[in-house]
């Protein structure tokens, strides 16, 4: 499980993160991972920006964020 100060997050935890199941997460989130190793990884930094934007479109029609990523 990741702590409050891990920046790169695996997949199941960027989803939890994100409020998604994993496979939702990979198909509705177009951030490309991180290849450290054998490992994909999710920039925390790069989620918040990605949400923050989605959140900017949804809060002009009052929904909520994983409704747009649902219909991306």
């Amino acid at each position: 499980m990741s702590t409050p100060n891990q920046r790169l997050l695996k997949l199941k935890e960027a989803a939890e993160y994100c409020g998604l199941p994993p496979r939702n997460f990979r198909k509705h989130i177009r951030i490309a991972p991180v290849r450290l190793g054998p490992h994909d990884l999710w920039d925390k930094k790069l989620l918040d920006t990605y949400i923050d934007n989605l959140q900017h479109v949804a809060t002009v029609d009052k929904k909520d964020w994983r409704d747009e990523v649902e219909n991306f």
